[in-house]
C-alpha cells in the first residue's frame, strides 16, 4: 500500500545531524519491509506555533510502500525517536506527485531531440520589420453634401526614419 510520511525535525540541530536523523528514519522504513518511492526535503520552515519550545523545523516528505500491518509498528518506532517533533502518516491513493510531470518532461526532451535530429537545416530567419508605418485615419467630410456626412477612410503612409523606441511618448500621441 502507498503511504505519505511527513516528519519535522528541530532545525536547531546542525545539518549533518539532520541528515543522520533522516537516514535513521529511512532505515526504520526499510526495517519494516517498506520501500521509499520518493523523498523530498522541504527544508527549514518557521512553525505557526512553537513545538517543545522550537520555532523552526526541518520538513521531509516521503512516499513509501508499506504493508498495512507494519504501519502501527512504524508509528510506534517514530514516536520513540526523540529528535522528531511531529510526524504524520497518511494513506495515499493515486500516483506519486511529480511523476507525471517528470515523465512528461522526459518525453518532451525526447521529442525535441528527435526533431532537432530531423531538422539539419537551420530555420529561416524572420523578415525584418519594415520602417514604413501605415496609419488609417477616419475623417468626417462635412463640406461634401454628396457623401451625406459619412466617415471616409484615408490611408497615410509615413516613412519613419527614427526608431520608435527613442521617440518620446508625447510625440507619438501628438499631444
Amino acid at each position: 500500500m502507498l503511504y505519505h510520511l511527513v516528519y519535522l525535525i528541530a532545525s536547531s540541530y546542525p545539518q549533518e545531524k539532520i541528515n543522520q536523523i533522516s537516514d535513521q528514519i529511512d532505515k526504520l522504513i526499510q526495517d519494516h519491509q517498506g520501500e521509499i518511492i520518493k523523498k523530498v526535503n522541504l527544508g527549514e520552515k518557521h512553525l505557526a506555533y512553537p513545538i517543545q519550545g522550537v520555532a523552526n523545523g526541518y520538513y521531509t516528505s516521503n512516499f513509501i510502500k508499506l504493508e498495512v500491518e507494519q504501519v502501527k509498528s512504524l508509528e510506534k518506532k517514530l514516536k520513540e525517536q526523540g529528535e522528531i517533533l511531529r510526524f504524520l502518516i497518511t494513506k495515499w491513493s493515486g500516483e506519486v506527485p511529480g511523476d507525471k510531470k517528470e515523465k512528461a518532461l522526459e518525453e518532451t526532451k525526447d521529442i525535441s531531440k528527435s526533431q532537432t535530429d530531423l531538422n539539419t537545416n537551420t530555420p529561416e530567419q524572420p523578415e525584418p520589420i519594415a520602417e514604413t508605418t501605415e496609419a488609417t485615419e477616419i475623417v468626417l467630410d462635412e463640406d461634401s453634401p454628396s457623401q451625406d456626412n459619412k466617415p471616409v477612410k484615408k490611408n497615410n503612409k509615413k516613412e519613419d526614419k527614427k526608431n520608435l523606441d527613442d521617440t518620446p511618448l508625447d510625440e507619438l500621441l501628438d499631444i
